[in-house]
């Protein structure tokens, strides 16, 4: 049993989501643990953000928290610079919350829409609360693009002022040791997984013959998603691959107009935005999980298919292959991806193998375990 005696009631700051249908890694890992830090250790806990952030958790979670708004600056139909730049004029609301000794606050990223709020706490109520940062996706500055520059910029004056400060950050596998040349002791530095729902695969009747979870954005790689499904489906004109994405008004319109000019309406089943028990049905109707994403920390949605027994088709990645030994098919470029995809397909045999491999392989990523390990490492 973890003892909580030290953490009287826990804060997470979640002021970056431009939307309350797009939700992170790091979202979906602290909205989950605290559901089972409050309904099975009683812990406190309170929602601190913006209103997108906020309605994010009302809509994707069953338990009630307390809620702090910083600000109103909502990100829909709105430019992400200003919407970020208005929330940074309002991050000094949260000397107006009121915070108990022995608490915690954590922030749900490394943006510092989160840190800068989480840092100026810590200025005032020094020792009497513990503070955490997160950073659970490393920034690659490799374009001139201003918005690459503005997360690039914010990630690394959040790394600074973790170190500065003395406090912890959360985050992964494969980017301890950059931390620990920004300069992070080994202490600072704890590793917070994804984690995966408690129950036993629901096997259906497959109506889809893949699926795809993920945000409209570069890193997911939905580009190269239509690029595949369209090979895929000149090859075998009858495949039907079901689309849960998430993304603003404006990303939804272009991607729904890319797939039409690709001539794949009949072959995608567009299903927008789902979570928790829809999101779980698509994914288990499915035979294979298509994971076109460049880079990766942990890859939730990867834990959450090898649950349900569906195997995962994916680009060659470093983070999948620190943390799961089986129920995935590597592949090194395009070619090989919609080669891999026909011949699973092709072979039911070889997917129920798959899927049992990797059902094995995620056994450890409970997010009752992830919950009590994130309560071990806040005391």
């Amino acid at each position: 049993m973890v003892d909580t005696s030290k953490v009287k009631n826990l804060y997470i700051i979640l002021n970056t989501p431009i939307n309350s249908k797009s939700m992170s890694g790091g979202d979906k890992i602290f909205i989950k643990i605290s559901e089972i830090i409050k309904h099975n250790y009683g812990v406190g806990v309170t929602f601190i953000g913006c209103p997108d952030g906020i309605n994010l958790v009302k809509n994707t979670s069953k338990i009630k928290f307390n809620y702090f708004l910083l600000n109103n600056i909502s990100g829909e139909n709105r430019n992400i610079f200003i919407t970020y730049f208005l929330r940074l004029l309002f991050v000094f609301r949260i000397l107006f919350l009121k915070i108990e000794k022995n608490s915690v606050v954590v922030s749900a990223s490394d943006f510092i829409t989160d840190t800068i709020p989480l840092f100026i706490l810590k200025l005032k109520y020094q020792k009497e609360i513990k503070i955490f940062s997160s950073m659970f996706l490393r920034k690659k500055f490799k374009s001139f693009s201003l918005k690459d520059l503005l997360f690039f910029l914010s990630q690394n004056i959040t790394i600074f002022l973790t170190k500065t400060s003395g406090s912890k950050i959360f985050t992964n596998l494969i980017d301890i040791k950059f931390l620990e040349n920004k300069g992070l002791n080994s202490n600072q530095i704890l590793v917070l997984p994804g984690g995966v729902e408690n129950f036993n695969s629901i096997y259906r009747t497959k109506k889809y013959d893949a699926c795809f979870v993920g945000r409209i954005s570069y890193q997911k790689g939905i580009d190269i998603l239509l690029q595949i499904w369209s090979n895929v489906t000149q090859i075998n004109p009858n495949l039907i691959l079901a689309l849960i994405v998430s993304g603003t008004d404006a990303e939804i319109s272009n991607l729904k107009s890319e797939i039409s000019a690709l001539n794949l309406s009949n072959n995608i089943k567009f299903l927008g935005f789902l979570d928790n028990e829809e999101k779980y049905q698509v994914m288990s109707e499915s035979k294979i999980l298509l994971f076109p994403s460049r880079f990766e920390s942990f890859g939730i949605v990867v834990a959450e298919s090898l649950n349900l027994n569906v195997p995962v088709v994916s680009f060659e990645l470093e983070a999948l292959k620190l943390n799961y030994s089986g129920g995935i098919v590597y592949s090194q470029n395009q070619e090989e991806f919609i080669k891999n995809i026909l011949n699973l397909l092709d072979n039911p045999k070889r997917i129920d193998e798959l899927g049992k491999e990797g059902k094995v392989s995620i056994s450890e990523y409970s997010w009752e375990k992830i919950a009590q390990k994130f309560l071990q490492d806040l005391v």
